[in-house]
């Protein structure tokens, strides 16, 4: 029987697609260490990034019974707000710590254009504009097939705005780029094929699903010396880019499945659960700190510890917040 995932909302959680959005949260965290082995990296960001969105689009309702108004404030509740709060925070604090690296006039230009500085905070950005143009769509559209041909001609307008124009203002080319990724969670919510596919029965299609997605990533850095960017709506052949990064999300998925009955479980779904606190802090903190330490002036030898040291700090500060958010939220 398909799983009818976005009927759950709200409702007890499926903890495998919790877990994939923590390990989602590890990769964006590995893949801001500078120094990564650059294979490693293009691996990374093949398929991390466009995890969030096609896990996003899994719990979209198929129909739409809520008013416009109520949909829209509950979407901007949920991604502008800490879009804002993170921002104004992370903008204060680079006042109060004078920090000589960073320029809290730009980190403002940087927030009302969409990036939200750090090369983080876009993310939730991107993804309000996403469910907006899922929701509008929806509301306006009935018949599945044209909506599903006017998200293919979203992605291909991102890719060519910034593939012949180089815009990307506003993060629009992004926004379109991307919203591929979340339809194609929308889509996939109550397809059969998806769920057998990734399911822990199929445990045999993760090396398969890994291998392909290691093949596409090499294959796209032979032919253009890159794999997928979507912060800054990179990206030199849509169909390669799209197949690899699907591969990557659905070995992730069956991944998760098999942790779902391991020790792992707690630590990877706290994670996911958390992800929205979890991921700008912890690509903030440790940044801020090296800044302050001056760690890119010092050996490896000595940075490393005080990296690890830094994202210890980070993950600490972020299970703070999300404690007190959860305490202020039962009141």
């Amino acid at each position: 029987m398909v799983k009818n995932l976005a009927k759950n909302a709200g409702k007890p959680r499926f903890p495998e697609y919790d877990i994939a959005k923590g390990i989602g949260v590890l990769l964006v965290v590995i893949g801001h260490v500078q120094e990564l082995p650059f294979p490693f990296l293009v691996w990374i960001f093949s398929f991390h990034i466009p995890l969030y969105f096609f896990l996003s689009g899994l719990f979209v309702k198929k129909e739409t019974s809520e008013p416009f108004p109520t949909a829209l404030k509950k979407n901007a509740k949920g991604l502008l707000v800490p879009y804002c709060v993170f921002s104004a925070v992370f903008i204060l604090l680079d006042v109060l710590l004078r920090d000589p690296f960073s320029s809290p006039r730009l980190e403002v230009k940087l927030f009302l254009t969409g990036q939200g500085g750090y090369a983080i905070l876009w993310f939730f950005f991107v993804l309000f504009f996403d469910r907006l143009l899922l929701d509008i769509g929806k509301r306006l559209i009935k018949n599945r097939i044209a909506l599903s041909l006017i998200f293919l001609g979203f992605v291909i307008a991102g890719f060519l705005l910034h593939r012949l124009f180089f815009f990307n203002s506003f993060k629009i080319a992004t926004i379109l780029y991307s919203s591929g990724f979340y339809y194609l969670g929308f889509l996939m919510s109550d397809w059969k094929p998806f769920h057998t596919m990734t399911s822990r029965e199929k445990w045999y299609l993760f090396p398969v699903f890994l291998g392909l997605n290691i093949l596409g990533t090499y294959v796209l850095v032979q032919l253009f010396g890159t794999t997928l960017d979507l912060n800054s709506a990179t990206s030199y052949d849509i169909l390669l880019n799209y197949a690899t990064a699907l591969c990557g999300i659905f070995f992730t998925i069956i991944l998760s499945r098999l942790l779902t009955k391991t020790p792992l479980l707690t630590p990877f779904s706290y994670l996911g659960k958390h992800s929205l606190i979890f991921y700008p802090l912890l690509g903030y903190i440790p940044f801020k700190l090296e800044h302050l330490a001056g760690t890119d002036f010092l050996p490896p030898a000595q940075a490393v510890p005080l990296r690890i040291l830094f994202y210890g700090v980070a993950f600490g500060v972020s299970v703070v917040v999300v404690e007190v958010k959860k305490r202020l939220k039962r009141k």
